[in-house]
């Protein structure tokens, strides 16, 4: 499922492909990364894996510091796309804890 919502995020031509491009531009500069990316549009691998927090928060930095026209798309595309994820996992939660059976009469 999370590869899922990843590959949604990405092509929406909003201010999250600066981020985009930083984070594949680091993963691509270490000798496994463009295995690890292919890894996770093939699903193989967990983006959660490939794409932990420290990397997205450096790519975010490096997107508002190199993007100076579109820091505030950028801005805005991180904070919609931050609330976006946090309801998939909050979706994602009541499924799995049975509260979707239960609220069904």
């Amino acid at each position: 499922m999370d590869t899922y919502h990843w590959t949604n995020l990405l092509g929406r031509g909003d201010g999250l492909a600066h981020v985009q491009f930083e984070l594949l531009r680091a993963l691509t500069d270490r000798p496994d990364g463009v295995r690890r990316v292919l890894d996770v549009y093939s699903r193989i691998r967990d983006p959660r894996e490939t794409l932990a927090l420290p990397g997205l928060l450096k790519a975010t930095t490096r997107a508002l510091r190199s993007g100076a026209g579109a820091r505030p798309a950028i801005v805005r595309a991180v904070g919609d796309t931050l609330l976006e994820l946090a309801g998939h996992r909050a979706e994602a939660r009541r499924l799995l804890t049975g509260e979707a059976a239960a609220a069904q009469p």
